[in-house]
């Protein structure tokens, strides 16, 4: 039965031989990959080999940018919206505000019944209804 001194004792015999290995194992990978890279220039197709200048522009090196980053701008494709575009957005602009001042007109009785002036009395506006209506 191997005890803790025992085994350090066969890994310190056995450290050499492990560092060769591994050392082997290394080399005969260098030499795997140069030689495969070597090969595949002679046997790729043209189509195949990547192009210098593409390759040299994702391997380029870049100085850091201390600010936000900053996308480059791109040509906007949004059209400018016409006439019945404005007028379906002013229309449904128009229904939110009825919306919101219906919904003021119902709650003002709840918030009277609270008994807190500052909650009931509603700031003074100007008038939220549209002064012509819109034509659909």
């Amino acid at each position: 039965m191997l005890d803790g001194n025992s085994f350090l004792t066969y890994g310190l015999e056995f450290a050499p031989a492990i560092v060769t290995v591994l050392a082997a194992a290394l080399g005969a990978w260098i030499v795997w990959r140069l030689v495969r890279s070597a090969l595949g220039l002679f046997f790729r197709k043209a189509e195949e080999r990547p192009e210098p200048a593409a390759y040299s522009i994702i391997h380029e090196r870049r100085e850091p940018m201390l600010g936000p980053v900053v996308e480059p701008s791109r040509p906007s494709s949004a059209t400018i919206p016409d006439a019945a575009d404005v007028l379906a957005l002013k229309a449904s602009i128009d229904a939110l505000t009825r919306q919101i001042a219906s919904l003021e007109n119902r709650l003002l009785p709840a918030l009277e019944t609270l008994g807190s002036p500052d909650l009931a009395a509603p700031a003074k506006r100007d008038s939220v209804a549209p002064k012509t209506p819109l034509a659909s």
